[in-house]
């Protein structure tokens, strides 16, 4: 029980970061209608429940090494294989890619 309140927490969190995100940046592009910010919200919760722990553990030396900086890099592919899993999400460039995964996983790790 605890693990899908976890799991709800992410997702509200989420959905509201990924609103924020797209009126605050031009280039992170949601498809207009509640519908598609849901969408884009449970496709990184997904992305950050299951694929984040087997990315940490393959990176993990790397993690290491760089002091715990290179989760920087696990947050922007993060947010890049949900750019890609979810149609009506489109990031424009790499700035953007950037600065919203670090917004991302500074309030997800808050969580």
């Amino acid at each position: 029980m605890h693990f899908l309140l976890k799991i709800l927490g992410k997702f509200l969190v989420n959905i509201v970061s990924i609103i924020l995100l797209g009126k605050f940046f031009s280039d992170f592009i949601i498809a207009n209608g509640p519908l598609s910010y849901a969408i884009a919200a449970i496709v990184l919760t997904l992305v950050n429940v299951f694929i984040r722990p087997v990315l940490k553990l393959i990176t993990f030396p790397f993690i290491l090494i760089t002091f715990g900086l290179f989760n920087i890099v696990l947050h922007i592919a993060i947010l890049y294989i949900t750019d890609a899993l979810t149609p009506a999400l489109s990031i424009g460039s790499t700035p953007t890619l950037v600065w919203a995964s670090l917004i991302l996983g500074i309030i997800n790790s808050i969580i």
